[in-house]
């Protein structure tokens, strides 16, 4: 999968215009998992990342390793991480296999650790994407440029009050 995202960069930037410091990377659920894989392994290409319901080192029944292990990122990336609250878990609550909230946590720790910039949002809303939170993540994503700092360490301004600079 690093491959196909490695080429798909490749072949923007040899066959069409783009501004390669505003490459972003933005996921949910699966797509989120994958989103920390992307940004532990090529944090050298994007300006920033969102997760919304994905997660870090998450156990997963028959397979050998954490699946979505996290790996210290090579440079420092601002991160924009959110869960669905309580009930953010796959397939449903009455049999959970992934805790997105849980997962999420993990994930926040281990950037924090390693030096990133986090903003957690944590909605109650369950497995989903609300309208405010793309909101938020629209303006994260479209707000940052590669290896400057976030303009969001100073505040998050109106931002949600389920949102909070981790």
């Amino acid at each position: 999968d690093l491959a196909l995202y490695d080429d798909l960069r490749t072949c923007l930037a040899e066959n069409f215009e783009v501004d390669l410091d505003q490459a972003t990377v933005f996921g949910f659920s699966g797509g989120a998992l994958f989103t920390t894989v992307v940004l532990t392994q090529r944090s050298d290409t994007l300006a920033a990342a969102v997760e919304m319901s994905g997660g870090a080192d998450v156990e997963m029944a028959t397979y050998e390793n954490d699946f979505s292990a996290y790996e210290t990122p090579a440079v420092p990336l601002p991160v924009l991480l959110a869960d669905g609250g309580s009930t953010d878990v796959w397939p449903d609550s009455s049999f959970t296999l992934l805790d997105f909230q849980e997962a999420t946590d993990t994930l926040q720790s281990r950037l924090l650790a390693d030096g990133h910039f986090v903003v957690r949002c944590s909605h109650s809303s369950g497995h989903t994407i609300t309208w405010p939170i793309y909101e938020v993540a629209i303006e994260w994503l479209t707000s940052h440029s590669y290896r400057e700092a976030s303009p969001f360490e100073g505040g998050i301004g109106d931002w949600a009050s389920w949102c909070e600079i981790a």
